[in-house]
């Protein structure tokens, strides 16, 4: 990340794989990024993604909500 750049904090919920043949379920995943895109795109190689599937959303969150996001997952 560029260090001249302000960290911004993002919930980025997608589709969650290995739930059987044809299915899915979401989930979110709290990530800092310099943008939502960047954020996105950290979301989608994760573990347990369906690389198939688009990004669901990817919302700006404060830094509190950041914290108890990272807390639950």
């Amino acid at each position: 990340m560029n260090p001249n750049i302000t960290p911004k904090y993002y919930r980025v919920t997608t589709y969650r794989g290995h739930q059987g043949r044809g299915r899915s379920l979401p989930i979110s995943f709290y990530i800092v990024a310099e943008n939502a895109i960047h954020a996105s795109r950290i979301a989608q190689r994760m573990a347990g993604v369906k690389h198939s599937k688009f990004i669901m959303s990817c919302v700006p969150v404060s830094y509190e909500e950041y914290i108890e996001g990272r807390k639950e997952s």
